[in-house]
Formats: structure tokens, sequence, C-alpha cells
């Protein structure tokens, strides 16, 4: 009897620790105003290197443009970080006036130059952005970015194959060799003796020769003062706001950036510039956000903690849903099989 009350006993106290967790996990759960469930983890929060919905759901919560969207008409921005601006050159330049309350969420101003620097840490390939287009509206980003990646391409060049350095030459360094690159280029030339090869090269050094090394002054991004930004762009593009309200062009701050590196976006070192701030992080359990007190517009943010389930199985989140464990279930979560009967429903939003 006595072996066999120690062996209930242990059993007792092992569910206990596998459930511990949850209870927490619970604990934290129900100080939310609201439960949501976007999905799977999201890869990264950094605004720059983000891709996919999911991580710009969290992103948008967290980060904030100069711009952002109305929240009844989705498709029209309005005012974000900048209060206002003003068009000059025809819709090729546009000036920004920050409000002066945007603050990063540890109280420290936000400012133009935060703009110019995130952006110059995009351009300057010092991460890898996926969507690293969307800055070529600006006058000169484009070009001053290939010249980056030619840079880079250089850098590597005598490590490469014959058939990486044709398709180099082609795709990255025809597009973007220039002046700085002559004496590299000529180099290369000497030693290469496959003949497609230098014939490529010599078509690069004339290219490099007619082209003007460019630095990062060059480019259309301007701080006239700390709550002053000029854009200057390419050409006039009338879907211009909505490309300056995407999360790749949200600020990032950069002093955390320098000290933690790709860590900058736990939950202790993540600082916020959108409506929430990252209160917890339980790995494949829940994310917890928490309203941003330093917030411009934090009295009209009704919610003061979103709990969010990160869910791999789409059923199961479905299932969280009809249990009450959640008040809102996103679309993209939903199994497929499911969608054409649940659009049937109430509590069904296109």
């Amino acid at each position: 009897m006595r072996t066999i009350s120690l062996a209930l006993l242990l059993l007792f106290g092992f569910s206990l620790l596998c459930f511990f967790p949850f209870v927490h996990w619970e604990r934290w759960e129900e100080k939310a105003d609201l439960r949501v469930c976007l999905g799977t983890e999201p890869k990264t929060l950094d605004p720059a290197v983000a891709t996919g919905a999911l991580a710009i759901h969290y992103i948008r919560a967290l980060q904030e443009g100069l711009v952002k969207y109305d929240a009844k008409d989705p498709t029209r921005p309005i005012p974000g970080l900048a209060k206002s601006w003003k068009v000059e050159r025809g819709g090729r330049r546009y000036i920004f006036f920050l409000r002066e309350e945007a603050k990063w969420s540890d109280g420290s101003p936000l400012t133009a130059y935060d703009f110019y620097a995130s952006w110059k840490r995009i351009l300057d390939l010092q991460v890898d952005c996926q969507y690293i287009y969307m800055l070529y509206y600006i006058q000169n980003a484009a070009a001053y970015a290939k010249q980056r990646f030619a840079d880079l391409a250089l850098s590597k060049w005598e490590k490469l194959s014959k058939g990486e350095k044709k398709s180099v030459l082609q795709k990255t360094l025809l597009p973007g060799v220039r002046e700085k690159h002559l004496p590299l280029l000529r180099k290369f030339l000497e030693k290469e003796t496959e003949e497609e090869i230098r014939a490529l090269l010599k078509k690069a050094i004339h290219l490099a020769g007619k082209r003007k090394t460019l630095t990062f002054d060059h480019v259309g991004i301007y701080v006239l003062s700390p709550r002053v930004l000029q854009v200057d762009l390419e050409h006039p593009a009338p879907y211009i706001l909505d490309v300056f309200g995407f999360p790749t062009l949200f600020p990032v701050p950069l002093e955390r950036v320098r000290r933690f590196g790709a860590r900058w976006t736990r939950p202790e070192h993540i600082l916020s510039s959108g409506p929430f701030v990252l209160e917890k992080w339980w790995p494949h359990h829940m994310i917890l956000l928490k309203k941003n007190p330093y917030y411009y517009d934090k009295d009209k943010i009704p919610l003061r903690r979103i709990a969010c389930y990160i869910v791999d199985q789409p059923v199961t989140a479905l299932n969280y849903y009809e249990c009450g464990y959640l008040d809102f279930l996103s679309q993209s979560v939903i199994p497929a099989d499911f969608v054409e009967s649940l659009m049937k429903r109430k509590d069904f939003w296109k």
C-alpha cells in the first residue's frame, strides 16, 4: 500500500508540474481585456526584417509610422507619428511635421532622426530587408542600395565560382557599380581568364566610369529639425502615403539596436512607438501586449492588455474559440475546410 501511495503521489506531483506553466499563463490571461489568436509565433518583431501578415499584425500594434490608417476606413491614410505634412515640387517632395508628444515607450523623444537612421540602416544593408524596394521611391535610394550591393558582391568576388561570377555580374554589379569600384574591377579583370567573365567585367568597368560614387547625403532624406523630416522622391506617386505607412518604413530605436543587436525586440529590450508594448512573451504559448503609457493617442485606446495565444494547429485554435477561451480568431487561422460553413454565422467577419 505504501508503494502504491508513493507512486500515486509522484504521478500527482508530476501532473502539477506539467500544469503549472498553464496556471501561470491563465493568471496573466485573466488580466487581458481581449483574447485573440493570430496564428503561430512571429519570426521577428523588427519592422525592417519582418515579412508576412502575422508579423506585421504584431508590429502594427507595437510600432507606428509617419501615417497610419483610419479604423473606420482601413484604406485611408491619416496622421500617425507625423501630425501633418505638406507636398511640394509637384508631388516630388514631402515635408512631415512630427508630433511634439511623439515618444518611445520609455518616455524618450522620437524625432525625425529616428526615421533617417532607421531608413539608412536598411539601405546600408545592415539588415536583411526583403522589402528594401519600398524605399526605392526616395530619390537616389535605389542607386545607393545597388551600390552597396555591389560593394558586398566585390568583397566576396574571389570566392565565387564561374557560374556565380556571371550571375553576380549580371544581377548585381552591372546595375550597381560606380567610380569607387574601378580599382577592384580592373584588378579582377587582370586575373580573369574566362572570356565570358572578362567581357562582362569590361562592361562593368565602362558603366562604373560613367557613374559618380554616391554617399548617403545623395539620398533624398533630410532632417530639417528634430520634428521636421523632408523626403524627396524620384517621381510623384499618388499612393506614396501608403508606402510611408508600411511597416518597413517604421522607425526603430537605434540605441537599442546597437546595444542588443537582433535581441533588441525581446520584451526586456524593446521600445515601442505604437499603442502597445510587449509585456511578456512565452514561446509557443502566448504574447501579452500592454497599453503604451507614452503613446500620444493613449486616451483613445480602450484596451489595457491583449493576450495573443500562439497556436500551431488551426483546428485547436477554432476549438479554443468555440470553448470561450478566445474573443477573436483571425480568419487566416481558421481551417480552410470550415470557412464556407462558418461564413453563415453572425460572428464571422469578412
